[in-house]
């Protein structure tokens, strides 16, 4: 729904009442969104526009960056910060770390 009620309507979508925050669909327009929905789309100068695949990508991004350094999405009291080593990037460098120190101890027994 376009907060702002602009819309480019093609077709049969010029026919319709476009969804609106303040009011309600009416049960024509509701019933027929399969028919008229494919010809209505955001104006490409529209502020608040952004790609459906981009939208869906960053989307994407932020959830794997706030995974990956223990970001929570809410920041109440009952959310608790992880320390470095509790998350995923500090395990995975905590275990880089001693397989190295192991790899250059064994390597250390067993040769010269």
């Amino acid at each position: 729904m376009c907060m702002e009620g602009r819309f480019r309507k093609e077709g049969i979508a010029v026919s319709f009442d476009m969804p609106m925050p303040s009011r309600p669909l009416s049960p024509v327009t509701y019933t027929t969104v399969p028919v008229w929905a494919p010809f209505v789309s955001c104006p490409l100068d529209c502020k608040g526009y952004q790609h459906r695949t981009v939208a869906k990508f960053q989307t994407a991004a932020v959830s794997v960056a706030r995974w990956l350094f223990g970001k929570r999405s809410t920041d109440g009291p009952a959310a608790q910060q992880k320390g470095w080593w509790e998350r995923p990037v500090g395990r995975i460098v905590i275990g880089i770390v001693v397989a190295v120190v192991a790899g250059l101890i064994l390597w250390a027994v067993t040769g010269k």
